[in-house]
């Protein structure tokens, strides 16, 4: 809106009337007529105040009533209070109109209270004029937060047509991407049902829980905690599998240190029994060959020879007996080894046996139950059948008696009708 300052020091229209015109221009008051004063001129006084009114309301006022020109702050309003002018505002059906006075100084006043007796009586009426410049401020605040408002308005407008145009890029995209996604998706699941890790996956199976698990249809269900558990047991299964390594490890290790240990003392055993076996392997040695010199000449003994033989069957003795014992201790080996196999076997079996027994007390315990729940509901049928037949019973009674009393009715109406 337009504000027009005027100069501090401009009088307005100054004739011999126009003090009550001065003191109505200074506070704007358009709706409040100035009291009559005792004067020989009183008539055309009041002609004169009219048409002073007129003029000094048509001079220096300019009405603004276009939204785009307001002020954006109130400090216009304050700068106009110190330039010494006094603001009024009046209200119509367009807008607002400011209009700005100019300020008279105190001695002006006292100056016409001295020439106007009735100066008290005009004071008395400028005073409901300061509400009125109350509501100005607060009318002038409320247009910046209007203003404020609408500039935030704008800004909403604007994020508002943003969004609009995003949503409708997405939705263009959507609409394009959609049929290929689909045709993926489609292409995907056959390739996977034809892979080579689901024909695993269903043999591996089959062969575990063929009767419990559902191996055709992967089930993805709780997916998540599912893989943390099978995470846990891997990782369980893991820390056995390192532990049974570094027993092993510890195992082979006492183990080569024993056969090592065993070993050397069998070679000390045997360098020792071959040191003394050496004097009587020589001794033989030579009666072998006087008794093959002998024989030859055809002088041998049939002592020597006796003993010759005896000791070479207690010898070949020793050796079979050897051999047995070392055939013996490796089926001994083998077969203990086939018995350890055997008890993890059976152990394994066991837990199989356990679970398959609990499984089963499971299924017998389930069947007991549907059991009891149909020979139940067998009784009820029972119970039900035979009030069903007690009631066909009475009702084909009461037949009976009714065609009975029909039939004594139908006689007792074709004797009426005959007599």
């Amino acid at each position: 809106m337009d504000v027009v300052n005027q100069p501090d020091d401009h009088k307005l229209h100054e004739t011999p009337h126009t003090d009550d015109i001065k003191v109505e221009h200074e506070y704007g008051s358009r709706n409040a007529e100035p009291e009559a004063v005792n004067t020989p001129h009183e008539h055309s006084d009041h002609k004169n105040i009219d048409s002073k009114h007129s003029e000094s309301n048509a001079y220096g006022i300019q009405r603004g009533r276009s939204d785009s020109a307001k002020w954006d702050d109130d400090d216009q309003y304050h700068d106009a209070h110190s330039n010494g002018a006094s603001v009024h505002a009046t209200a119509d059906n367009d807008g607002v109109d400011f209009v700005l006075l100019p300020k008279q100084d105190d001695a002006d006043v006292d100056s016409e209270h001295e020439e106007n007796p009735n100066a008290s009586e005009l004071d008395m009426q400028r005073e409901p004029e300061k509400p009125e410049e109350d509501n100005l401020e607060e009318r002038l605040q409320l247009y910046s937060e209007v203003l404020s408002l609408r500039k935030e308005l704008d800004v909403v407008k604007e994020d508002e047509q943003r969004l609009r145009q995003q949503l409708q890029n997405t939705q263009m995209l959507i609409n394009e991407y959609d049929p290929q996604i689909e045709k993926m998706i489609v292409v995907l699941e056959n390739e996977a049902q034809q892979s080579l890790l689901r024909k695993l996956w269903e043999e591996q199976c089959q062969k575990t829980n063929p009767d419990e698990m559902d191996w055709s249809n992967i089930n993805i269900a709780n997916l998540s905690q599912r893989v943390q558990e099978a995470r846990k047991i891997s990782m369980m299964t893991t820390e056995k599998v390192d532990m049974l390594y570094a027993n092993r490890d510890e195992k082979l290790n006492i183990h080569t240190d024993n056969r090592e240990q065993s070993k050397a003392k069998l070679k000390e055993r045997f360098e020792e029994e071959m040191e003394g076996l050496q004097d009587l392997r020589s001794r033989l040695k030579q009666i072998k060959d006087e008794h093959m010199f002998h024989q030859r000449r055809g002088t041998a003994r049939a002592e020597d020879r006796n003993i010759l033989s005896n000791e070479t069957k207690k010898l070949n003795r020793q050796h079979r007996v050897a051999e047995v014992e070392n055939r013996t201790s490796a089926k001994v080996g083998a077969l203990s080894d086939t018995l350890t196999d055997l008890m993890e076997e059976c152990k394994v079996l066991k837990k199989q046996l356990d679970k398959s027994q609990s499984l089963s007390d499971e299924r017998k315990n389930a069947l007991e139950d549907a059991l009891k729940k149909v020979q139940e509901e067998g009784s009820e049928a029972r119970d039900m059948r035979q009030m069903l037949e007690a009631e066909q019973e009475e009702l084909s009674a009461l037949k009976a008696d009714l065609q009975g009393v029909l039939h004594y009715v139908r006689a007792a109406r074709r004797e009426e009708e005959i007599f």
